[in-house]
């Protein structure tokens, strides 16, 4: 797939399932796959699970990842991005 620069992972959080796709540069769909929006515990399992779903794909051997989009409705606090690693 060439230079890693070329790709950006696109999340959007419903309230059903996060929807998540991979994408060139130019805008073209690559990949696209959902996980269920886990909303117990105030959503705190939503990043997490996010963060470990993009991180299956990128071992399943696609270079990726320079950038990501994310998208939700309503606000999102900072408490809600942190997660510890």
């Amino acid at each position: 797939m060439g230079n890693s620069g070329k790709y950006i992972f696109g999340v959007d959080i419903g309230g059903t399932t996060v929807k998540l796709g991979f994408f060139d540069r130019e805008g073209t769909l690559l990949d696209k796959w959902e996980i269920p929006t886990r909303t117990e515990d105030g959503g705190s399992k939503i990043l997490p699970d996010i963060a470990d779903s993009i991180t299956k794909k990128k071992e399943s051997g696609r270079r990726m990842w320079p950038a990501l989009a994310l998208a939700r409705r309503g606000l999102l606090t900072t408490k809600a991005w942190y997660t510890e690693r």
